[in-house]
């Protein structure tokens, strides 16, 4: 068994310690409020994309779309940065 097969023991402080190596590895604490200002920042984005920028029925043309796909690609590797670096 390899050092990084073993299993982690959990220790208070949301840090787990693998035995022989001393590693200790730290996961955040997510709370209630973080899912609800997560849901509530997806619904505002999503209620402001539906209704406020795309009002009128009709074909975007290849640049629109390619423009609001680059947004969304890109709002969404912020919130995977902002993750990763939590």
């Amino acid at each position: 068994m390899l050092k990084h097969d073993l299993p982690a023991f959990n220790h208070p402080g949301g840090c787990s310690l693998r035995p022989h190596g001393g590693e200790r590895l730290c996961m955040p604490e997510i709370h209630v409020w973080h899912w609800a200002g997560f849901g509530g920042v997806v619904a505002l984005l999503l209620t402001l994309d539906l209704s406020l920028w795309h009002r009128r029925a009709r074909e975007p043309s290849l640049r629109e779309a390619v423009g609001w796909s680059a947004f969304w690609i890109a709002l969404s590797l912020v919130f995977n940065a902002v993750l990763w670096r939590w």
